[in-house]
């Protein structure tokens, strides 16, 4: 035993700093402190909870305001993340990024217009079948003796324009 009352340096023994400290898991511990009330945060909680949502209100406000601006931002990046990687490619062929992005959107205008040229006609030549064949398929639908008849009747008789049996 060592003069501090302890029996070896490995702490196995009653030591006077254990010795001190009272055991808590025995019945004979010290008693245990009472709940307390919970406490309300300090006054600058509150005024940076009040900052930030003032602060978040003001962002949106902004944002409504702006919404225009950042919609042309949002279709700027969709674009220009769509086409880096044909930018990319033509850069392969020692084509600088702004020759590259200029030939893609020639491109895809002279797209758009072929197929306008080539839809005009064709859309063209069926409106004017449908408007050949309107008479028709009004006066069949006036001869139908469902509610659907009933119906084209009456929207005939209670307009202006007449509305003729082919």
């Amino acid at each position: 035993m060592t003069a501090t009352g302890s029996t070896d340096d490995a702490g196995t023994g009653p030591g006077p700093d254990r010795a001190a400290q009272p055991d808590s898991s025995s019945p004979t511990g010290p008693p245990l402190a009472p709940e307390t009330l919970p406490r309300w945060p300090p006054a600058t909680y509150w005024i940076q909870t009040t900052l930030a949502v003032v602060a978040t209100l003001a962002v949106v406000a902004a944002a409504r305001r702006a919404t225009h601006v950042l919609l042309l931002v949002l279709i700027a990046f969709v674009l220009a993340v769509g086409l880096d990687p044909a930018v990319r490619w033509l850069g392969r062929f020692r084509v600088r990024r702004g020759w590259a992005v200029a030939l893609i959107f020639v491109g895809f205008a002279s797209f758009l217009a072929l197929f306008v040229a080539l839809l005009i006609p064709v859309l063209a030549r069926q409106i004017q079948q449908f408007a050949g064949a309107l008479p028709g398929y009004v006066a069949d639908l006036q001869e139908r003796d469902d509610w659907i008849g009933d119906i084209a009747r009456r929207a005939c008789s209670s307009s202006r324009s007449t509305c003729s049996m082919s």
